[in-house]
């Protein structure tokens, strides 16, 4: 991964999310060549016992171009 650009936020004291769009380049379907790629990603984390756990990660890949803001609905 080559950068992360960090949409939305969300925290309170036992839950916290976040949306981003990572970025980075990996050899894709069996290609030779790095390709550059987009994730839509979204994380959810919650406390237990103290530390922050992954509880959900989801991600899909962005195939159109779009302004990072296009990806909240508005």
């Amino acid at each position: 991964m080559t950068a992360v650009d960090i949409l939305a936020t969300f925290v309170s004291d036992d839950l916290a999310c976040h949306h981003e769009i990572e970025r980075g380049e990996a050899m894709l379907g069996g290609r030779s060549e790095l390709e550059p790629f987009a994730l839509r990603v979204t994380s959810v984390y919650r406390r237990e016992d103290g530390q922050w756990r992954i509880v959900l990660r989801h991600a899909d890949p962005i195939v159109a171009p779009r302004a990072a803001d296009a990806t909240l609905g508005g």
